[in-house]
């Protein structure tokens, strides 16, 4: 069982957040599921590019490298697919961001009541969910209160000093946390021995639906992953 002393802190700093806002200037997008203001969504993208940059970090401190990263968008928020090489084949880890939801309140809140992001995208079994291991982040802000905020902010979107300043980027520098990972194997097991009414949940009036692995319960401490991919 996960509690709040197995997160890891993971390490920022500005070059790392100010690389993220190049790779999302450089890259086009669109907001096809919801409309949200411009900075909304640039600050959603620059948080799924510095997840992958703090987990990069996280695992060479570790003498832990990857092969390549794909970038996953789902017109909301960008999943990363890093590639890491084992002993006889590439395995797929993918990166989940997420803010804290306000009525959560906190990183506590998220442990007990939030699960990993595991997209169904369609797949009719588990067993055809993509990728080898699912890692979640928090970023420890709430959701709506930051999105709220943003929706104010006004900038020359073709200037990055002045978006890093107005969008008070630095405050990911002590706020990004690793919070759990599941390998496939162990998902398929816990899964599959639901109950098939309990196998998949999903926001209430939304397309999606998501597979069950609560973050308390059901996920892996994060300083596990090290010995695990270090096996494969």
């Amino acid at each position: 069982m996960l509690t709040l002393n197995d997160l890891v802190k993971l390490p920022v700093t500005p070059a790392d957040i100010r690389r993220a806002l190049q790779q999302t200037l450089q890259q086009k997008f669109i907001d096809n599921l919801r409309h949200r203001s411009l900075a909304v969504q640039l600050d959603c993208k620059i948080r799924g590019y510095l997840g992958e940059i703090a987990l990069r970090n996280w695992f060479a401190a570790q003498d832990i490298h990857f092969a390549h990263s794909n970038t996953l968008p789902d017109g909301v928020n960008i999943d990363i697919d890093l590639a890491y090489r084992g002993k006889t084949r590439l395995h797929n880890l993918e990166i989940k961001t997420s803010l804290v939801p306000d009525n959560y309140r906190d990183l506590a809140g998220c442990l007990k009541k939030c699960d990993i992001k595991l997209i169904r995208r369609g797949t009719a079994t588990v067993e055809q969910l993509s990728g080898d291991m699912h890692l979640q982040i928090f970023y420890d802000f709430q959701r709506k209160k930051c999105d709220n905020w943003l929706k104010t902010v006004e900038c020359d979107w073709q200037n990055a000093e002045e978006i890093y300043e107005k969008l008070w980027l630095k405050r990911y520098l002590n706020r990004t946390y690793f919070a759990g990972w599941i390998d496939k194997p162990t998902l398929q097991r816990q899964i599959n021995a639901l109950p098939e009414n309990r196998r998949m949940w999903s926001f209430p009036q939304s397309q999606r639906s998501f597979w069950y692995c609560n973050l308390e319960r059901s996920a892996r401490k994060p300083r596990e992953i090290a010995a695990y991919l270090q096996k494969l």
